[in-house]
């Protein structure tokens, strides 16, 4: 599948896309929540009718988000992180209460537009 876009979710709430900005400029720290999003989508009925969506990538509670040479994401652990990806390709991520994290988890996941 094609990358078309990305989208972070912040500890403090905020949320960046790569419509806001690029992935090396973004915010380093405190992200508890990466979609990215494929060109190809596909179709599924809501109680509105048929709507388009593309497929997305969900990547949650880890250590560090980063964005490979090749612009994929990937995440992991410390050891899981290549050497040598230039300035501002890697996010550390954060944990924080499971109740204040569930809020922020669903408000996000709902919000399919990137």
């Amino acid at each position: 599948m094609t990358i078309a876009g990305w989208k972070i979710l912040y500890a403090d709430k905020t949320v960046v896309t790569s419509r806001d900005s690029s992935w090396r400029e973004s915010k380093s720290d405190e992200v508890l929540i990466v979609h990215f999003y494929f060109v190809e989508n596909y179709r599924r009925h809501t109680s509105d009718g048929w709507v388009t969506e593309n497929y997305r990538k969900e990547l949650l509670s880890e250590d560090y988000y980063w964005m490979n040479p090749d612009k994929t994401i990937d995440c992991g652990s410390a050891k899981d992180v290549p050497e040598g990806l230039s300035d501002g390709a890697v996010k550390t991520g954060i944990l924080i209460q499971d109740t204040s994290w569930l809020e922020r988890y669903n408000s996000f996941h709902e919000d399919r537009t990137w």
